[in-house]
């Protein structure tokens, strides 16, 4: 990180608590060092938290002082409407009958951050037990929610909901909602249960939404590390995220957490995310945790890969469906590797159905369907499209 010195100050800066050395560091950025500062924030996900360190050392001044506190109060409405917007959510599936808690989003901030509302959200993710999944897409659908695949056949819709496990809705004037029946895609091939989350969920109250499930301190850890994962750690928020829980809990059992993530194939996933909180955030992490990181031959790797990647991301997150070198290595079981790159590589999504809408009865020809418009239609129609744009004399 020593080439990217700009880059050093944001991470200081994307801590919930601003370190000394990040007080000073943040005190002598000049005007110029601010608006850098503010733009790769507000694509890491931290510009709350650089927001509220500028304004409370005063280190913001004329403009750019209006900015942030403009920007402060703009986060503490989104965060008390995604409040109200949660609860109203949460009380009409519950009517229903249907398993649900927050995740992600204002219900965790409300748990881990000590100033929650400077954790921005762009959707509400709710956990859905899997039994439930059609219940709650149908009184989503009566709350005038609606996604954008609603062109698609039910069984492809179905097929799509199997592999995808979440679904993003829409509904006028109101924030986006991803309904989740699993924490990853089927395609990544991380084995957590969300019938055992929810066995192991815990009540929780905070202001503005009232008495609340939620997962368990170490679920919530183990969550947290796969996304990133899954993600490839492309925003600096999740790594905030990761020093928050273990700010918030310092009693969390992290043996647990790396006993629940090693019975489902995700040790190295949570052990890199402890190991990146604490170097490029300074969270206060379990040195056990540490030494285990450190004792993982490939781990060292992929911190190298994310400290050389991230200041580059510009927080844009990498496609989940894309067979990546990361993915492949941040798994430490073969067989989770090989299931990893066939599902990759083999399932059809829902380009694949758009392309070729196959009958019921056929479906079952859709990954030998995709090899072919993979490696032959589609290459095909690319090539066609650059040769049509070719200016002839």
């Amino acid at each position: 990180m020593n080439s990217q010195p700009d880059f050093s100050l944001l991470l200081e800066t994307a801590r919930p608590r601003l370190s000394g050395h990040g007080e000073r560091l943040l005190s002598g950025a000049g005007s110029g060092h601010s608006e850098w500062l503010i733009r790769q924030a507000l694509d890491h996900g931290t510009a709350g938290f650089l927001c509220h360190h500028m304004s409370a050392l005063g280190a913001a001044s004329g403009d750019m002082a209006v900015a942030c506190q403009a920007y402060l109060e703009a986060c503490a409405a989104s965060f008390a409407s995604g409040l109200g917007e949660l609860r109203e959510l949460l009380d009409k599936l519950e009517a229903a009958g249907v398993d649900v808690m927050p995740i992600k989003g204002p219900g965790f901030a409300c748990r881990v951050y000590a100033h929650p509302g400077l954790r921005r959200f762009r959707d509400l993710d709710l956990l859905i037990r899997p039994a439930h999944r059609d219940a709650a897409l149908a009184v989503l659908a009566a709350l005038g929610y609606r996604g954008d695949l609603e062109d698609l056949p039910p069984s492809r819709l179905r097929d799509y909901h199997d592999y995808n496990g979440q679904d993003i809705l829409f509904a006028p004037g109101r924030i986006p909602i991803e309904p989740h029946w699993a924490l990853v895609p089927r395609t990544f091939c991380a084995g957590i249960d969300v019938d055992a989350l929810f066995a192991r969920a815990v009540e929780f109250e905070a202001p503005g939404l009232g008495r609340v499930r939620g997962l368990s301190p170490e679920d919530t850890l183990l969550v947290a590390a796969v996304h990133g994962s899954k993600e490839e750690w492309s925003r600096l928020v999740w790594l905030s995220d990761i020093a928050a829980i273990f700010a918030a809990w310092p009693t969390l059992d992290a043996r647990l957490a790396l006993e629940r993530a090693t019975a489902c194939g995700c040790r190295r996933m949570l052990l890199l995310a402890v190991l990146l909180a604490q170097r490029l955030v300074g969270a206060d992490v379990p040195i056990h945790l540490v030494d285990q990181a450190l004792a993982d031959p490939a781990i060292p790797g992929l911190v190298a890969h994310i400290e050389r990647g991230l200041p580059f991301s510009q927080g844009e997150t990498r496609d989940v469906f894309r067979l990546t070198r990361f993915r492949w290595c941040v798994r430490e079981r073969v067989a989770d590797r090989i299931r990893y790159g066939l599902r990759t590589l083999l399932t059809p999504r829902v380009p694949h159905f758009r392309i070729l809408p196959l009958p019921d009865r056929l479906a079952f020809l859709y990954p030998v369907a995709r090899i072919v418009i993979d490696a032959v239609i589609l290459p095909a129609w690319r090539i066609w499209k650059r040769i049509k744009r070719v200016d002839y004399p």
